[in-house]
């Protein structure tokens, strides 16, 4: 059933059932088999001299109605390379792919012979994927079907322009379903169009063309850093791009062309000039298209987003050349940036600073985080709290846990006699790929430009750090306060330190899929003891318990052959309650265990919590969970958690979410 849900998803066909399974059977029967271990889909833009156009002609889109006929629009891309080799990008303009098909230009140079049945996309674990054809109008089926005796696809180029030879409103170029199912369901689409498809098709050369880089520019690597805003949505972006350098003081900077969202284009660059330790950049360079659309190179002041200007690079006193002005990603040279854009890019070459970490000798505390939350989307405040780890020596103190996506990241401040001083930023770590460097910051009244250093109130004798002078957030970027977390005016006092006996776990539940051998244990484990009191999450933590007949009751362990994705060094068998990672999530106290062991062979699975404070390690009861009581014999479909994603802080995503890592079902799960 996943596998065939996925065909029908894949193939995207509007009007389900169009064609009959004799149909689709009798189409694929003329057409040459193919070799599903060697397909290959050109998807890297290949090396030559590339070549944008706008696009004429007309366009067919299959409705409820039948092929409906319209203007063809948007953008066309050509690479010319050596020996008559020529490259065309998404040739059938409403059906953008990203990939490219191979031709070849006669002598005259003013043919182009394209081979049909090339492929332009492929799903190899489905041996699914779509060819480019030229098909016929059916009259009978008010269709249009493959017709494999043409064997190319001829263009002509006059006077620059490209036009598409041999087709009409009944012959057109257009994509195919090839499919190689097992199952008669599966090889539905086999052979039928896709719905998308061009005629009488003519490429005009477009009015802008992208600079070239100098064979004789001398190339160097550079690290292009900035936070880029897509739809308000932020990311930091740290790519290797190339700086070029000409006698002349002609620059050239490649590389730097991704939104940290959508799309990454290396082959972009744009042209400047070096002067007085200054990097100058004129907006409105025309950089390529992306899926039929152009982009520009547009620079604007921070001040007003609309007054477009040059994007300069001034090198500071530490090496970085550094800008203060947004890099947009527009439709025209004159446009405001529609894309995406940058705020705050800096090139260079400097490392980022060491980790900090306390001495061995430091004494170490747990402390309650209290302060003022934000949510900015919402210009919400709340209030909240957190546990943190502090160190001190007699000269410095130093905080874990400022930010859960980074817990085992220190600050440090210095002890200067009645205060402590933290300067702004220091450096985190890694979050994740879209934002791979995480940044503590102060900040006071305004949210976007950092204060140099936060000061609190010191209490030698027990920690307390109180009566901050300014705010603090841990940020995406070391130029800008882009938080993930805001914390309005925090103070942190000791926790004490108190053993307990945790109550126990509750809620337990077991699921399971049919078209998955994992099986993911649910269960809640109360912040709370025998008495009602609250616990500390730092110090609780839980086993989980199998039954079998061969070897009794055991210690559940997840190993690093069975869960490679854990990153494990050693097996685990206590996990921490707030542990997240694959495998195993937490959300608003719901704990997502996946059991990959053969769980066939359980009678029961069960959990105990343990608190180890004040010197203690007490446990509650074992709760068990019986699974002979749930027919484990044939797998369960259970789709009640289906629908639930949550984001990587815990929270349940409404609606479509955006690209990035999420959890579903105790798992993690990339949405593109």
């Amino acid at each position: 059933m996943k596998k065939t849900f996925l065909l029908i998803l894949f193939a995207a066909v509007v009007v389900v059932g169009m064609y009959g399974q004799s149909h689709s059977a009798n189409i694929a029967a003329t057409l040459p088999d193919f070799d599903e271990d060697g397909v290959s889909v050109i998807t890297s833009q290949p090396q030559g001299d590339i070549r944008y156009y706008d696009r004429t002609g007309f366009e067919v889109n299959m409705t409820s109605e039948g092929p409906e006929i319209t203007s063809q629009s948007g953008m066309f891309c050509v690479v010319f390379g050596s020996d008559g080799e020529v490259w065309l990008k998404d040739p059938v303009s409403n059906d953008l792919r990203d990939s490219w098909v191979k031709g070849q230009v006669e002598s005259d140079n003013n043919t182009i012979h394209v081979p049909t049945g090339q492929f332009t996309d492929y799903m190899a674990s489905m041996t699914f994927g779509r060819q480019l054809w030229v098909l016929d109008f059916n009259e009978d089926t008010g269709m249009y079907s493959v017709n494999p005796f043409i064997s190319e696809i001829v263009y002509t180029i006059n006077d620059g322009k490209i036009s598409l030879e041999g087709t009409s409103r009944q012959r057109i170029i257009g994509s195919i379903f090839r499919a190689k199912g097992t199952t008669e369901e599966e090889y539905h689409y086999e052979g039928t169009w896709s719905g998308k498809g061009n005629y009488e098709s003519v490429y005009v050369p477009y009015v802008d063309t992208p600079c070239t880089i100098p064979t004789d520019a001398v190339c160097e690597t550079i690290t292009f850093r900035a936070p880029a805003n897509s739809g308000g949505q932020w990311a930091m972006n740290v790519m290797e791009a190339k700086l070029y350098r000409t006698d002349n003081d002609e620059i050239y900077l490649s590389g730097f062309c991704s939104s940290g969202v959508y799309f990454t284009n290396l082959e972009w660059a744009i042209k400047g000039r070096s002067k007085d330790a200054q990097l100058i950049f004129p907006t409105g360079q025309f950089l390529g298209a992306y899926y039929g659309n152009p982009y520009y190179f547009t620079g604007a002041n921070t001040a007003n987003s609309t007054d477009l200007c040059d994007v300069v690079f001034v090198l500071n006193e530490e090496g970085v050349y550094e800008s203060n002005n947004f890099i947009n990603f527009a439709s025209s040279a004159t446009a405001e940036y529609l894309y995406f854009y940058y705020d705050g890019a800096t090139l260079s070459n400097k490392e980022l600073p060491e980790m900090v970490t306390p001495p061995a000798s430091a004494r170490q505390h747990l402390y309650r985080m209290d302060y003022q939350g934000y949510i900015q989307s919402i210009d919400f405040y709340y209030d909240s709290s957190a546990n943190v780890t502090v160190a001190a020596t007699d000269k410095k103190v130093y905080i874990k846990g400022i930010y859960y996506g980074v817990p085992d990241s220190w600050i440090v401040g210095d002890i200067v006699g009645d205060k402590v001083i933290f300067s702004s930023a220091q450096y985190l770590g890694f979050l994740s790929e879209m934002n791979p460097e995480m940044w503590f910051m102060a900040f006071g009244d305004d949210f976007a430009k950092p204060l140099d250093k936060i000061e609190f109130d010191y209490d030698p004798s027990t920690g307390a750090l109180t009566n901050p002078s300014a705010n603090i957030s841990v940020s995406i970027c070391e130029r800008r306060n882009l938080g993930l977390q805001w914390y309005f005016r925090p103070s942190l006092e000791l926790i004490e330190e108190n053993a307990a006996t945790p109550a126990n776990p509750k809620d337990l539940d077991w699921i399971t899929y049919e078209w998955d051998p994992n099986a993911v244990f649910v269960f809640e484990i109360p912040l709370e003891d025998t008495e009602g009191e609250s616990l500390v999450e730092n110090w609780l933590s839980y086993r989980i318990y199998t039954d079998t007949d061969e070897n009794g009751v055991e210690v559940f362990s997840m190993n690093p052959e069975t869960y490679p994705d854990m990153n494990l060094s050693e097996p685990l068998d206590i996990f921490p309650y707030n542990y997240f990672g694959f495998d195993i999530s937490f959300s608003y106290g719901r704990h997502y265990v996946t059991i990959r062991d053969d769980w066939s062979k359980f009678k029961r699975i069960g959990v105990q919590s343990l608190y180890d404070a004040g010197g203690e390690e007490k446990c509650s009861e074992i709760v068990w969970f019986d699974l002979e009581l749930t027919a484990i014999d044939s797998i369960i479909e259970d789709n009640r958690h289906d629908d639930i994603i949550y984001n990587l802080q815990g929270q349940i995503v409404k609606g479509q979410p955006l690209p990035g890592l999420y959890i579903r079902n105790g798992k993690k799960i990339v949405i593109r």
